[in-house]
């Protein structure tokens, strides 16, 4: 995860770095659970993502998760 986080940040398309955090997301969730630290930082990621990428919309879809709202067990997508 902590190269998906750097890639992210080195990266210039959010295209790119939704796709890295969306993956290691499912990734986390699908071996150990939607509470695993891990992807509670990919979550974590993806809204900082959505709020500098200016789309409030998918940044509280991501924040419910984190909060324990709709979609905790899987992708909220």
């Amino acid at each position: 995860l902590a190269d998906i986080l750097r890639a992210k940040r080195l990266t210039s398309s959010n295209f790119e770095a939704e796709a890295l955090l969306m993956a290691a997301r499912k990734s986390a969730v699908e071996a150990r659970g939607a509470r695993d630290p891990d992807a509670l930082k990919a979550t974590q990621a993806l809204v900082q993502l959505y709020d500098g990428w200016h789309k409030p919309a998918e940044a509280a879809k991501w924040r419910a998760v984190l909060a324990g709202g709709p979609g905790t067990s899987s992708a909220a997508r």
